[in-house]
Order: C-alpha cells, then structure tokens, then sequence
C-alpha cells in the first residue's frame, strides 16, 4: 500500500493479491482511513455490513437454541431494535426485561415467560406513596413485558398461538400479517 502512493500509480492500474478474506478486512480498513477506494474480486465477508452482521447473529441465536444472552448482545449493540417511541420504550428497557425474564434459552419459553405477568389494576388512592411507585413501576414493567410479549409473538407464531386463552381474548400474540388465526373467535 505504501508503494502505491509514493508511486502516485492510478488505483484503478493497481491489483492486490492476497491469500484470503482477513487480508482483504485489513487492507478495506486501511484504504478507508486513507480515503481510497478499493473493490475486491471476490467481495467481502457478510459480516462487514450492519445488515450482515445482524442476519449473522440472527442466525447464530436461532443455531445456540434462541439463548437470550445472544438476543440481548444483539439488542446492546444495536443490530436489531425493540423500542418503541410511542410508548416510552427504549432497548434498554427491553434488554433489562429480557435479563430478568429467567428466560435462558428456547424459544417457546419467550412467550410463557414474558407473557406469565398480567397488567394490574391503577392502585387504591389511599394507598402510601411507596406502594403506588412500586405499582407504578410494576404497571410500566408489565407494560413492557406486553410490547416484547407482542414483537416475540410475531417471530414465533406457533408458540404464540400455544398460548392464546380459550376464550380468544389474547389474540394479539398470534397475529401474522395482522390476521388472526382462525381458532382465535374475534
């Protein structure tokens, strides 16, 4: 590389032989931080795009039985996104209910896990101060246990389903398309 530009030679008259697709990450690397541009014959690995490396990681989840340390490592590093602005809710919300779930790994235990907690009732007003904040902060974690209950019900459509109630008042988690499944009743 050093060659090239003391020689001033026309990058697009320069070839680079190189033995294989490590080589061709450290020379991408360098030509960027110089400002070149370069190609490669072969291309590059998948994972140097953000979209590669997230469809890599995607898939190792689903290869190590869908652990929830490999969802969270995807979730911090921003590869994929949970939140939802409308509701107030951040990755980071998500990555906090996801370590607390106990979920471990299988993907059948997302759903029965996340969706075990229900929404509880606004508190009584005499109750004291404390107990309204910890209902409060217990409405807004269940809160976000429905929202990832929901997104994780659109990945695993048939686990959602399992755990739909016979009366079909849960349908929300066995949408696909947002069409419900016709054992839903609604």
């Amino acid at each position: 590389m050093r060659r090239i530009i003391q020689g001033r030679m026309p990058l697009d008259e320069v070839e680079m032989i190189i033995p294989d697709a490590e080589y061709a990450l450290a020379i991408l690397t360098m030509c960027a931080s110089l400002g070149l541009p370069c190609s490669f014959a072969d291309g590059l690995p998948v994972i140097t795009s953000e979209m590669g490396r997230a469809a890599h990681f995607l898939l190792n989840w689903m290869e190590s039985g869908y652990q929830v340390r490999q969802l969270v490592s995807m979730l911090q590093q921003q590869l994929i996104t949970f939140s939802d602005r409308d509701r107030g809710i951040t990755n980071a919300d998500c990555i906090r209910a996801l370590e607390k779930s106990g979920i471990g790994w299988g993907k059948e235990r997302y759903i029965k896990l996340l969706g075990s907690g229900h929404v509880r009732s606004q508190g009584d007003p005499d109750e004291r101060p404390e107990e309204r904040e910890r209902t409060e902060q217990q409405q807004r974690n269940d809160e976000i246990k429905k929202h990832l209950t929901n997104l994780l019900g659109e990945l695993f459509p048939d686990e959602a389903a399992l755990s739909v109630k016979p009366n079909g008042t849960d349908h929300k988690l066995h949408r696909r398309k947002w069409r419900c499944m016709p054992t839903c009743g609604c």
